[in-house]
């Protein structure tokens, strides 16, 4: 059975709170056990590698068919980065 209409209706009050609660998140300061220092697998390898790839010579990211840097990209290899905790 579905819920309610007024239960499925994302409202401003939900964003402001899922933002909040992302904020928060990415404030807290990562457990130990999230990036192991050293210990690098196959797949940390691979994806360290496929980042690499997409570095631009201006500094930026881009995705494969960009030739340029891109703000989306860029922000997305950070996020990657620091989720390797490199």
């Amino acid at each position: 059975m579905a819920p309610p209409a007024d239960r499925r209706r994302m409202t401003r009050r939900t964003i402001l709170k899922t933002l909040a609660a992302g904020g928060l998140c990415a404030a807290l300061p990562r457990a130990a056990s999230a990036a192991p220092e050293g210990g690098d697998s196959a797949w940390r390898a691979a994806v360290t590698a496929w980042l690499q790839r997409l570095l631009r010579p201006d500094g930026g990211y881009a995705w494969p068919d960009q030739p340029d840097a891109h703000l989306t990209p860029t922000f997305a290899a950070i996020g990657c980065y620091r989720c390797l905790g490199l």
